[in-house]
């Protein structure tokens, strides 16, 4: 069953962002908006007479095939496009599996990619996402690649897996996709995915409020007043009548700044909203520095997390939370658990994944696991990001 809501298809209970924006290339043919991807909806059918590249009649279309040479020579000299990664397929398949795609076994929402005719035992697609993927299989007879039902294309990066030859993608008739290799020299078809603008390194001013070093700002509820027994820690009432504090590490810690911030449980359930922050030159939030501030609503600055090494936890179970704040990671920083459990988030869980994908490298267990599964938005931001930020990585 199929629920239109706004711009979201409800599938079966599953969030998909409808095939509605498509474009015609005039170089690639026709293109397809999946999730926060654009993809050609056709396989690649260009021949620059440089070798590396056959084609074969199948189904009626001539389908064209190429070397990893050839794919990555002819791939170069179409701006703004390129060979898809392993990670920008397992997006694909993680976003049409509505996050749960499992990289050894089947989904049986792969029928969203694949086209409505031609597969084996007539077991076609719904092309839901109009991807279109439609079967080719090379070194076979022709008869027997309309039957295959194996789509392939390349994967250049070789990221996580496979350290020679090629690496390429299969969507299945029997509603498994993939990830497997080959040698060089095998000739695959083709799809290209468009460049995507990286999240760049911050260039906002990250202490707009122009704290002192090593100290948050943060509102409480009403009539608490927040203590620690700490003597290196200093509160500073800003505003008694929205009740904000500035806590400051004055003493030894400064390096793992919140140690001692808010060491009291007592006080968790009484942080509304952290206003500001002054991080920089912090190597460790400690192990879960916010967790369970079951009240925290809202995050209204971008903490300073150029040299942090680990903040492991430190935003989980904020169940308050609707929105995720963009956090300038780029070490290889341990972000295991950081916003696990925020379940009414609304927004902003997919950019800081594309930014800490594309500038930070360390763990990431649980990052995000059940972030915003309560709410629409979060729950098909959610669908688009890879499992292994949503549980063991």
């Amino acid at each position: 069953m199929i629920v239109h809501n706004g711009n979201i298809v409800v599938n079966n209970g599953r969030w998909i962002i409808p095939h509605q924006k498509r474009k015609h290339d005039p170089i690639l043919g026709d293109i397809v908006e999946i999730g926060n991807q654009w993809w050609m909806s056709e396989n690649l059918a260009i021949d620059d007479g440089e070798g590396g590249i056959s084609s074969q009649l199948i189904n009626g279309k001539l389908e064209y095939r190429y070397t990893r040479e050839a794919a990555m020579r002819i791939s170069s000299r179409i701006n703004g496009w390129h060979l898809p990664t392993q990670s920008e397929w397992i997006e694909l398949f993680n976003y049409v599996s509505n996050g749960t795609y499992n990289i050894s076994g089947s989904d049986n929402h792969i029928y969203d990619l694949r086209s409505t005719s031609g597969w084996y035992n007539n077991q076609n697609g719904t092309n839901l996402t109009g991807f279109n993927a439609y079967p080719t299989y090379p070194s076979r007879s022709a008869e027997l690649s309309t039957k295959s039902a194996l789509y392939l294309a390349f994967n250049t990066s070789r990221d996580g897996y496979y350290t020679y030859g090629n690496t390429w993608a299969h969507i299945d008739y029997n509603n498994i996709a993939g990830i497997t290799t080959s040698n060089y020299e095998t000739r695959l078809s083709v799809r290209l995915i468009k460049d995507r603008a990286i999240l760049p390194y911050p260039k906002y001013d990250l202490n707009p409020l122009k704290l002192p070093g090593y100290t948050f700002r943060i509102r409480f509820k009403q009539g608490v007043t927040p203590s620690t027994s700490f003597s290196s820690v200093r509160y500073t009432q800003v505003s008694a009548e929205d009740n904000i504090w500035d806590i400051t590490e004055t003493g030894n810690y400064k390096w793992k700044l919140g140690g001692h911030l808010l060491v009291s449980n007592e006080f968790k359930s009484d942080v509304i909203e952290i206003l500001g922050a002054n991080t920089q030159g912090v190597i460790q939030f400690p192990s879960r520095l916010f967790t369970e501030c079951k009240n925290l609503e809202s995050i209204s600055t971008r903490f300073d997390c150029s040299s942090l090494e680990s903040s492991e936890g430190t935003f989980w179970q904020c169940e308050s939370l609707t929105q995720v704040p963009l956090l300038n990671y780029y070490t290889s920083c341990n972000v295991n658990y950081l916003f696990c459990n925020c379940y009414n988030v609304e927004h902003g869980a997919l950019d800081l994944y594309h930014q800490l994908v594309n500038h930070n490298n360390g763990n990431h267990s649980y990052t995000f696991g059940s972030c915003g599964r309560n709410t629409q938005t979060g729950s098909a931001e959610l669908a688009q990001i890879p499992s292994s930020w949503k549980s063991s990585g």
